[in-house]
């Protein structure tokens, strides 16, 4: 599938050199299918030259660092950010450019970028000010700088009282440093004044789940999910799957999450959940599970998760061959990085192990030392630190 050069060359002439389709241009000779990715960087740099007004010229440069990202070329996206926040030092722009670094883990690039933000906004947008503030707290919280994270989560609450990613930050911040007893009493003070607040009965019904308090977590995430249904990202209300779940009731769990996705199809984190708690119900059902990675594989054909989950499938019921499969797919997608490849390269050596068909039918056994896999967090301590 090609588009012959003179025909991005005709629309631009015809668009007055207009960036959006520029940038649509770009994105399709980038795409995979097209794989002309020399083509889309000549059409925006063609676009950056015919411009002199600075500020344009930075809308440019951020596109052609986005460009980049999508190529994975992140030494040259980050060039181009550099230069549009040279050209156009303005809140639209560093948003651009901090968002960036944040994204790609550069968290100490990410924070000077949000300083930046949250001192232009005092003056000109109070309300950005207030956002680009807990994007500084995410930041700080996953640099493992607590101190400065805690400061800044106390003025931010007492500041903004009626904002619930004050409390979010407050609960995260006390279940990294482990004290969850202080997370709770600051929690139970707060409901004691608003027993109604969805994110700190969320945030109560969490700790409880840390705590094997299965019934009191539940009562608190129903009630979150009774004052906030949609809110959250769904995350209390898969936080009360798992509640349910180790308090013996799966079908509940499972009712629940399929209830959200009858509604809102494409919630990743949801079907994530979902398979999880297919895999962990007694008996397992596995087909259930499978069936719905499928699902979501069609929907979403290059995000690594979903072989990735096969492949996780395919070792819980001991299906190396499925296990095999998964990882291959989902290693080819990945580009071969390092956590896929570890993935496969582990499958093989079960296989070897455990099923001498398996070795066979994919050619061979690879060997070498044990690779160790990286420690992951409790399933009670679900997601990312709220941004």
């Amino acid at each position: 599938m090609t588009v012959p050069p003179t025909h991005s060359k005709s629309a631009l002439a015809a668009s007055k050199n207009d960036l959006g389709v520029a940038v649509e241009f770009a994105d399709f000779y980038g795409s995979e299918a097209v794989n002309r990715p020399a083509e889309g960087e000549r059409l925006l740099k063609s676009v950056f030259d015919a411009e002199t007004d600075k500020s344009k010229q930075a809308l440019i440069a951020v596109s052609m660092g986005r460009f980049y990202e999508q190529q994975k070329v992140l030494a040259t996206a980050d060039r181009h950010y550099r230069q549009a926040a040279f050209l156009d030092p303005s809140i639209r722009i560093l948003t651009y450019v901090a968002d960036f670094y944040a994204r790609s883990n550069k968290f100490k690039e990410a924070l000077e970028q949000y300083r930046k933000l949250i001192e232009l906004a005092r003056k000109d947008d109070p309300a950005k000010e207030q956002e680009f503030k807990t994007r500084e707290i995410a930041i700080l919280l996953n640099m493992s700088d607590f101190e400065q994270a805690k400061t800044n989560i106390d003025s931010f609450i007492e500041r903004y009282p009626d904002d619930p990613q004050g409390l979010i930050f407050l609960g995260a911040y006390h279940r990294v440093r482990g004290d969850i007893e202080k997370a709770k009493t600051a929690l139970d003070a707060h409901l004691a004044k608003d027993p109604d607040n969805a994110v700190a009965l969320w945030q109560r019904g969490q700790l409880y789940l840390l705590r094997g308090r299965w019934e009191l977590a539940i009562e608190d995430l129903k009630r979150a999910k009774t004052y906030r249904p949609d809110a959250f990202g769904y995350q209390h209300r898969i936080a009360l799957a798992d509640a349910l779940i180790e308090a013996g009731r799966s079908e509940e769990a499972i009712t629940e999450l399929k209830l959200i996705l009858t509604s809102n199809p494409d919630q990743v984190a949801v079907a994530e959940s979902l398979v999880d708690t297919y895999t962990r119900v007694r008996p397992p059902r596995f087909a259930d599970a499978e069936n719905l990675i499928y699902r979501f594989q069609g929907r979403f054909p290059r995000d690594p998760r979903w072989p990735t989950l096969l492949g996780k499938l395919g070792e819980l019921a001991q299906d190396w061959d499925k296990a095999i499969v998964g990882y291959e797919k989902a290693a080819e997608i990945a580009n071969y990085q390092p956590e896929q490849v570890r993935a496969l390269f582990n499958a093989y050596r079960l296989a070897g192990k455990t099923s001498e068909d398996s070795s066979v039918q994919h050619g061979k056994t690879v060997d070498g030392p044990c690779l160790i896999e990286c420690p992951k967090p409790s399933r009670h301590s679900r997601g990312p630190v709220p941004s």
